[in-house]
């Protein structure tokens, strides 16, 4: 199976996703708690090849964290398919 745009996968934070996201001034319905290692859903907003894609990942409440360049897997800093 190949990602496409638009596509929703899941997200595993690493310990820069949690560290920036908690660091951001939060949103009045932000859950500013993330952790490393913990999943959430992500809009897969370009796909570079069939291994990595960037996209929007979507935390609790109006959190929402850019992420370049990653590839697929089971570890923090990877996506995917549910």
């Amino acid at each position: 199976m190949s990602p496409t745009i638009g596509q929703i996968v899941i997200y595993r934070l690493n310990v820069n996703d949690a560290a920036q996201i908690r660091e951001r001034p939060a949103h009045p319905h932000a859950i500013v708690r993330v952790g490393a290692g913990e999943r959430y859903p992500m809009l897969v907003t370009r796909v570079i090849d069939t291994q990595t894609v960037n996209g929007m990942v979507f935390a609790d409440g109006e959190d929402t964290f850019w992420v370049a360049g990653r590839q697929i897997g089971s570890r923090a800093g990877e996506w995917q398919f549910d």
